[in-house]
């Protein structure tokens, strides 16, 4: 196991899909009886007395490592199924080791896809194999080395807490179990039909991911999700609502008082399952975006961007966009708090999403009117002088 990062995982993801324009995670599930053949040409030939065992696993490391080395430069991560190295035993394990350090040494985030769980006491055991250490008579004994790992939450909030904790203490991530893909999953998970297990589950996930936030804006607790049903998808999606994700870094976010404004807009526009997702640029960021949509070239304070499609059933109102550099300008002119300046542009933005148009004074009028009700007493009429004409 290598040193302990430095930043959360959430940071470090949030860094990796910014460097490279990615989200993509490479999934190795390798099944030992279709390899690549070049995987399994390159070790020797079976010869009585030799352990298959450790062929094959040497032949599954090759695969992975090959897949790795092809897909790597596109992606952000890399998450094995640690079932499939599991089945074949000791060298199985090892191979898997291997996998670890080739992903670290591509680049990338490992994601331990084992979907642990048990008491507490077992749970803290888990953690210790995946992303810690566990203490011996002769010294630590260091565990996997994943990046994160997937967890299943049915033992409880109890069990989940120690891989939590540990997740946290080693700047690793939790993937939590909320909704399967298979299709029996519907028998269990989707009871009762009134208050669903997953519902329950997307918002234990939601309360937890709240306090291990990092400076991006993420989460290093997230959610397990199968994709193979939009419409759930969409309903989770409301529950466990995005994060601030801050892409600049020369100013300091209060990520969790925007997360907060953003909410108190959502429910006083009668809308309180619904999402925003809230993007922190620079002016660089936000000038591109200006002219790319809107064939305006210069730099803006806000931008906001409604993805809901007429006639059908979203959680999702759309995107705003915050250029923090022109903010703290804006806070500096008139006098005002850099967080008040960012909280009444995240407003303005989620205003925007619903339909207030402030390019008629008319409704320009209306639509501050409603942000100073939102902000309350402590907005002084001062900060609205800083909005930038749409």
């Amino acid at each position: 196991m290598g040193e302990r990062p430095s930043a959360a995982f959430a940071d470090r993801l949030a860094a990796l899909v910014e460097e490279r324009r990615s989200q993509i995670v490479l999934g190795l599930d390798p099944d030992p009886a279709a390899l690549w053949p070049g995987a399994v040409e390159a070790g020797a030939t079976v010869e009585r007395g030799d352990d298959v065992a450790e062929l094959t696993a040497a032949a599954v490391g090759r695969h992975c490592k090959a897949a790795i080395e092809a897909a790597g430069p596109a992606c952000v991560a890399v998450k094995p199924q640690l079932a499939c190295f599991e089945r074949l035993g000791s060298p199985g394990w090892a191979a898997l080791d291997a996998v670890v350090r080739a992903t670290h040494d591509a680049g990338l985030l490992l994601i331990a896809d084992g979907k642990r769980g048990d008491v507490p006491v077992t749970a803290r055991a888990y953690a210790q194999a995946l992303v810690g250490e566990t203490p011996g008579p002769y010294g630590p004994v260091p565990g996997l080395g994943a990046d994160a790992f997937t967890a299943n939450p049915l033992p409880g909030r109890d069990a989940l807490a120690p891989l939590i904790e540990a997740a946290t203490a080693h700047g690793a991530g939790c993937f939590v179990l909320v909704r399967t893909s298979n299709p029996g999953a519907a028998e269990v998970q989707d009871e009762p039909r009134q208050d669903p297990l997953h519902e329950r589950l997307a918002r234990m996930v939601d309360e937890l991911g709240a306090t291990h936030r990092g400076a991006s804006g993420l989460s290093d607790v997230g959610a397990v999700t199968g994709a193979t049903r939009p419409d759930l998808l969409e309903r989770l999606r409301a529950l466990m609502p995005a994060a601030i994700v801050d892409r600049q870094r020369r100013v300091a976010i209060p990520t969790a008082r925007l997360a907060r404004a953003a909410q108190r807009a959502l429910e006083a526009l009668g809308r309180p399952d619904g999402t925003v997702d809230v993007e922190i640029v620079d002016d660089t960021g936000i000038r591109a975006l200006n002219a790319a949509h809107r064939g305006i070239r210069r730099r803006t304070d806000v931008l906001a961007f409604p993805l809901e499609l007429t006639g059908v059933a979203s959680g999702l109102l759309g995107q705003v966009v915050i250029s923090a550099d022109t903010a703290v300008r804006q806070a500096r002119k008139v006098g005002v708090p850099l967080a008040l300046e960012l909280e009444l542009l995240t407003t303005h933005g989620v205003l925007h999403l619903a339909g207030y148009d402030d390019r008629d004074p008319v409704e320009a009028d209306l639509m501050h009117r409603r942000e100073r009700e939102l902000l309350g007493a402590a907005a002084p009429a001062r900060l609205w002088k800083g909005l930038l004409p749409a």
